[in-house]
């Protein structure tokens, strides 16, 4: 059977085992044993290059703190971390306090759904089209806090019309892009 789907030739498939999507080429750990098992079953692996990863909580639980020492542990591993925020809330100090090198974090402040999307899909591709073999993580804090395009046409124009859904198939169709970028350019992506 393997040798009849090898006969198939195609560019977007392969064996599981073979499969450059499906099976994790990194690990880049948050710094803390206990929560590398939560995310991967191993005390020494972590996030995964190449999936989305979602810290979720309330506020102040330290998912800002946990990010920013995965960042830290991908720097030590060459990776250059592009962190997009939606809260003003990460500062150079911040970083720092981490163990992290402040000056390859590259911080983006965007606060509409779209324009993460086009932020990554264009401008990081782009980075990555002329540089094969980058090493670049995403993070996102917060996907909460993201507005879409409507709420800013609607800020705009004054209107107070209740978003009836524009907003979660923004977020969906970000996602989606964003989720199938980063699996094929192996890039760990944390929000």
């Amino acid at each position: 059977i393997a040798s009849l789907f090898k006969s198939l030739k195609s560019e977007t498939g392969s064996t599981l085992v073979e499969s450059p999507y499906s099976n994790v080429q990194d690990w880049i750990s948050t710094g803390s044993y206990a929560f590398n098992i939560l995310l991967s079953g191993s005390p020494f692996k972590g996030v995964a290059a190449g999936r989305a990863t979602a810290f979720a909580g309330l506020s102040g639980v330290g998912k800002s703190y946990m990010t920013m020492s995965t960042i830290k542990h991908a720097q030590e591993k060459g990776y250059y971390a592009i962190y997009i925020d939606t809260e003003n809330a990460v500062s150079s100090d911040f970083a720092k306090d981490i163990g992290c090198n402040a000056e390859y974090i590259w911080h983006e402040n965007l606060f509409v759904i779209e324009e993460v999307r086009n932020f990554v899909i264009n401008k990081v591709g782009d980075i990555l089209n002329k540089n094969p073999g980058t090493k670049i993580m995403l993070v996102m804090d917060s996907l909460g806090n993201l507005s879409s395009e409507k709420d800013k046409r609607d800020i705009k124009e004054d209107k107070r019309n209740a978003d009836m859904g524009s907003r979660a198939k923004a977020l969906k169709d970000m996602l989606r892009n964003m989720i199938h970028f980063c699996a094929f350019h192996h890039i760990p992506y944390i929000y």
